[in-house]
């Protein structure tokens, strides 16, 4: 039975009694692994296009521009204090940590981009434990740093003219290389509400800056994570958490944001992370991939349409199934037959958006990687999987995560229109099965919190994928503040 309590916050938060009650059964149940077929690798899931083939497609996007409604979608709601997790340490520690982070940090200290911004009085004597910690503690908690709890869109990641450049800017700076259409620039961030005021400051200064290199000019958006997508927190027992304020719930992870990507609307949307962007000397070159990962997607689109519009017209059709299922094999790379038998299957085959992802090849980075998986009715699909969805206790699915080549930069290009300009329900195409579990501490007592299905892993899990191999390049992500001292960055 649900309280009075609990029904007036599910309400307050716009939460239905049903998905509530899905949310306890999940945390009683759990979820199923992923059921990897294999690896997906280059040219078994992975296409492998020459440079002739790339520039074509880029060529072919280039034509296309003018004509289409292009967004590029950034989830830029993330902290960045687990960039400076080791300087946490640092300043809340009596003596020197036995850190290596915390020595390259202080030992190239000059290449941040933020170093000129530094008092010199902050600077002169830095041998010292007390005066390093004095430093950190200034970078992390005082004006105009305060970097502890900025987003990550807030820090200076580059240097640059005016100083330094912000990610937030570097996001504005790309885009001219791939997403000026016919609506000029459209930029849309997810962000957090208590967020808000530093990013529409920082919009103005950008639309400032950068509003007379798009001759049609810059729209900027920001959206908030929807507070429906919040998940109850729940004992060992499985009984929700109570506290002072009512019961506890969590963010459901960036997998609420297909929420937000739902609301928005384009020909084609561009989806990237806040933290991988590098300095103007690399904006050509990843501009170039994303205009070539831009024309794969036009040049699928262009198949996909015609044969929606066949139908549409004439219906359910032999010939129209065989037509369908030779573009899963020759443009989808899908080796297995695809049951198209009837009308019902070959429409739901025909009507779904359609994703093009970037892969480099693995690195080591963690995240998630490209596989064939099979699904519980026995069809194999390409999918993006992390190592929490998957059984490594399984001598046989741990071989198969042993043998993937690549991985997945959240370098995603997407259509989410049918043939008629019709915005399809991206809700529809999730997959609700492939969310986690994970544990936390609240309060000192250990508690269960639930994900929802990744953005780019189940929320996409019924899209029509394809994944093509770009360069490293292209994937350069800050998870730690020394990150910025790559060669890459450093340019």
């Amino acid at each position: 039975m649900i309280s009075n309590a609990l029904k007036n916050q599910l309400n307050q938060k716009g939460i239905k009694e049903e998905r509530f009650n899905e949310q306890i059964e999940n945390f009683k149940t759990g979820f199923p692994f992923a059921n990897l077929n294999r690896a997906a690798t280059p040219n078994d899931g992975i296409q492998m296009y020459s440079e002739k083939a790339q520039t074509q497609f880029a060529l072919d996007f280039e034509s296309a521009q003018p004509k289409l409604d292009i967004l590029k979608f950034v989830p830029a709601s993330g902290a960045a204090s687990r960039m400076f997790k080791f300087l946490f340490a640092a300043l809340n520690a009596d003596s020197f940590p036995n850190d290596d982070l915390l020595k390259q940090f202080f030992k190239d200290l000059e290449k941040f981009p933020f170093y000129s911004a530094i008092p010199k009085a902050n600077l002169e004597d830095l041998s010292s434990f007390n005066e390093q910690k004095k430093l950190v503690d200034l970078l992390l908690n005082q004006q105009p740093f305060q970097f502890g709890i900025k987003p990550k869109a807030m820090i200076p990641f580059h240097k640059g003219a005016n100083g330094f450049r912000l990610s937030f800017e570097e996001h504005f700076a790309e885009a001219l290389f791939f997403a000026n259409g016919k609506n000029g620039l459209r930029l849309h961030f997810t962000i957090s509400p208590e967020h808000q005021e530093m990013f529409e400051a920082q919009k103005a200064i950008m639309l400032d800056r950068y509003e007379e290199l798009f001759e049609n000019g810059i729209e900027v958006t920001f959206s908030e994570q929807k507070s429906s997508t919040d998940v109850i927190a729940v004992d060992l027992e499985n009984n929700p958490v109570a506290t002072e304020g009512g019961f506890l719930f969590r963010p459901g992870g960036h997998g609420a944001l297909i929420e937000n990507l739902n609301d928005v609307d384009a020909d084609v949307i561009f989806v990237k992370n806040i933290d991988n962007v590098l300095p103007p000397v690399f904006h050509d070159v990843n501009g170039f991939f994303k205009r070539f990962m831009g024309g794969v997607l036009l040049h699928l689109q262009n198949q996909l349409f015609e044969l929606q519009r066949n139908f549409h017209q004439h219906g359910f059709s032999h010939e129209l199934a065989n037509k369908a299922a030779q573009f899963a094999s020759s443009e989808l790379g899908m080796k297995e037959i695809v049951d198209l038998g009837d009308e019902l299957k070959l429409k739901s085959f025909l009507f779904k958006p359609v994703r093009v992802c970037g892969m480099v090849k693995n690195e080591g980075e963690p995240g998630g990687g490209p596989f064939w998986v099979e699904s519980q009715n026995g069809e194999t699909s390409l999918q993006i999987v992390e190592k929490s969805q998957i059984d490594i206790d399984n001598k046989n699915q741990l071989v198969i995560l042993e043998n993937s080549t690549h991985f997945n930069p959240v370098d995603i290009v997407c259509g989410t229109r049918d043939f008629q300009g019709k915005k399809f329900n991206l809700k529809e195409f999730v997959d609700p099965t492939t969310g986690f579990i994970t544990y936390k501490s609240h309060e000192g007592k250990e508690i269960k919190a639930q994900e929802l299905p990744g953005l780019w892993n189940g929320a996409m899990a019924n899209w029509h994928t394809l994944f093509v191999e770009v360069p490293l390049v292209t994937f350069n992500p800050v998870k730690t503040v020394n990150d910025l001292l790559k060669e890459n960055h450093q340019k």
